[in-house]
């Protein structure tokens, strides 16, 4: 028998509250990035950003070292796999390599769960971490539009936040969902739906 690739991709299927997987659809019909690739992303970004890792530490049992940090673990923290979920809940599915994998592996480790349990906690934190929406739909843009449409959204979304109340911010995530939101163009691209936009439905004061 020949010996496992150590990249070798692994199925999960974390369970998510229906409006969480509902927006990762939503952003998936926006960017036309595969659920699959977009959960992956949440789950790399989780285990790669402090923020996201420490608030999930909190619920550790067990020590676990993740690069070059060790959370101490308390035994008598609930295990993650008992919790009880009100909500209701639907699965989707990732593919993670073998890498990350262990990852999680050790992450569950330290939860007292499933690896799928672990990857819908990182999913979820990370989808409400503002930073990662905020980047992940820049980076979408930049690579739909031209230079100069960027330009014009970045104008916009100046003008907007410069009109929020109480110093909130618009995100690139917020403006991104907003145009779908007052752009209907069947089967269409980003660059097609924020050229609509700029054109036909901002109408800058």
């Amino acid at each position: 028998m020949g010996k496992e690739r150590s990249d070798k991709r692994r199925d999960i299927k974390p369970s998510l509250p229906l409006n969480l997987k509902e927006a990762i659809y939503r952003l998936s019909f926006i960017t036309k990035i595969p659920v699959k690739d977009i959960a992956e992303d949440l789950v790399l970004y989780g285990i790669k950003t402090h923020d996201v890792i420490g608030k999930i530490a909190k619920k550790f049992r067990r020590d676990v070292r993740i690069d070059s940090t060790l959370y101490r673990g308390n035994l008598s923290n609930l295990p993650v796999s008992k919790e009880k979920r009100n909500e209701e809940l639907d699965r989707i599915t990732t593919r993670l390599t073998g890498s990350t994998f262990e990852i999680i592996s050790a992450l569950s480790y330290a939860l007292d769960c499933r690896p799928a349990r672990t990857c819908s906690l990182l999913i979820e934190e990370s989808f409400h971490d503002v930073h990662f929406l905020h980047n992940y739909c820049e980076k979408h843009l930049n690579e739909s539009i031209d230079k100069q449409r960027m330009l014009e959204l970045k104008k916009i979304l100046n003008y907007i936040n410069n009109e929020m109340p109480n110093n909130e911010k618009f995100t690139w995530a917020g403006l991104l969902f907003y145009i779908y939101n007052e752009v209907s163009i069947p089967a269409s691209t980003t660059k097609e739906v924020v050229n609509d936009f700029i054109v036909n439905h901002w109408r800058n004061p």
